[in-house]
């Protein structure tokens, strides 16, 4: 009868798959995209970190002088996280993973000058970074997640890849910056850092 030829496809039928297999194809995209920036930025903080210190031992700085370099970086991390979330949904949360990028750019070039207060904001700006690394890049995939109609039990695989994968980023940036540090000083793991943050 015509009533059963004018029936909708049922979620299970051949002509509902194509639907399926689409919406698949463009989370699995998604997810790619997502990680391969993830992982770059957290590849990007990683580089540096083990060397912090030892550069501005290397530039003749007293104890004090360096804890208070770490102090500013952590002060300005612990200020800037009260009220990045709400800014991120002010002003975009991929607006905010791009200031990310400038801020650690920005904070890389100051470990070029050995000069104590060129430094500081340095260390202001990568407080700053490490503030909105670790908020507004997943709050950014979450939110396009469900604006794209992905099922929420995807996030899952994608948590689990990042977490994966910034274990392993972790190791090969230690051994990348170790690697550039014993030919061209504590001040190299830095400027490699310049690389994926500029990608």
């Amino acid at each position: 009868s015509r009533s059963r030829d004018n029936k909708p496809p049922a979620a299970g039928s051949k002509e509902a798959a194509p639907d399926a297999v689409s919406l698949r194809s463009k989370f699995n995209s998604f997810q790619k995209n997502y990680l391969f920036v993830f992982m770059f930025a957290m590849f990007s903080d990683w580089l540096q970190g083990p060397y912090v210190y030892e550069l501005y031992v290397s530039y003749g700085f007293s104890q004090s002088q360096i804890a208070e370099l770490f102090v500013c970086g952590f002060g300005s991390s612990m200020v800037v996280g009260t009220f990045v979330g709400g800014l991120a949904d002010k002003l975009g949360r991929k607006n905010m993973c791009i200031l990310y990028c400038v801020c650690y750019i920005s904070a890389c070039c100051t470990k070029l000058v050995p000069e104590y207060w060129t430094l500081m904001l340095g260390r202001f700006l990568s407080g700053v970074a490490t503030s909105l690394l670790f908020s507004v890049f997943e709050s950014w995939m979450v939110c396009e997640h469900f604006k794209q109609g992905f099922d929420s039990n995807l996030l899952n695989d994608t948590f689990a890849y990042a977490t994966f994968g910034n274990g392993l980023v972790a190791v090969i940036a230690g051994l990348i910056a170790n690697y550039f540090a014993g030919l061209f000083g504590f001040v190299a793991p830095f400027v490699v850092a310049l690389v994926p943050l500029t990608v």
